[in-house]
């Protein structure tokens, strides 16, 4: 008896299809995580080099990720998926054509700052920490962002809970042509003292 080869094509194929569907399955939920963890709403903050104060309620992560990596405040701890902050590092642009090229780099060499500073995960689960003291400019810019942008568990060290958001302060002072400069100010929903202080702007 002769088989048709292309009969025969058809019905590997169909006992394929359906481990066929889970690597298709696979291969866009990856696509769909490492777009998440490069792509984000982006802030709108006030306009810098001016006299501002605002303070706005930003909601944090509501669930830890695994495997995660912690940065470790005096009476509070930030904790930030280390699959997002790995896949934002990978995402580094050779060629710098575009704005978006340069951003990119940019956020790509802050998140690589940041895992430098901790040990490699030493299980799925793993959560390494990192004291916010050991931290450079570029890797608490890191910190900064996704606070920002609501992509961080916060928990309140003294309650022993995480907490539901945190209160981002801009502050600027603006004496004169020359001379001026902002601050961005995180702490938690019931605190005023900020647990993180960036510069923003210097004139």
């Amino acid at each position: 008896m002769t088989i048709n080869p292309a009969k025969q094509a058809l019905h590997t194929m169909i006992r394929a299809w359906p481990h066929m569907m889970r690597q298709a399955a696979r291969c866009a939920l990856a696509m769909i995580t490492a777009t998440s963890a490069i792509s984000h709403a982006e802030v709108t903050r006030p306009p810098a080099g001016t006299d501002v104060d605002e303070s706005r309620m930003v909601s944090a992560r509501p669930q830890m990720p695994a495997p995660c990596v912690a940065v470790r405040y005096d009476t509070v701890k930030v904790v930030m998926s280390r699959r997002d902050l790995e896949a934002l590092a990978a995402q580094r642009p050779e060629d710098l054509r575009t704005d978006a090229d340069r951003v990119q780099r940019v956020q790509s060499s802050r998140a690589a700052a940041l895992l430098s500073t901790v040990d490699p995960p030493k299980g799925a689960d793993d959560c390494a920490e990192v004291a916010a003291s050991a931290l450079g400019a570029d890797a608490e810019r890191v910190v900064l962002d996704w606070l920002e942008n609501g992509r961080a568990l916060v928990r309140d060290e003294l309650k022993g809970e995480a907490v539901p958001a945190v209160r981002v302060r801009y502050v600027g002072q603006r004496c004169g042509p020359l001379c001026g400069r902002g601050e961005i100010r995180v702490s938690l929903p019931e605190g005023d003292r900020p647990f993180l202080v960036m510069s923003w702007w210097v004139s």
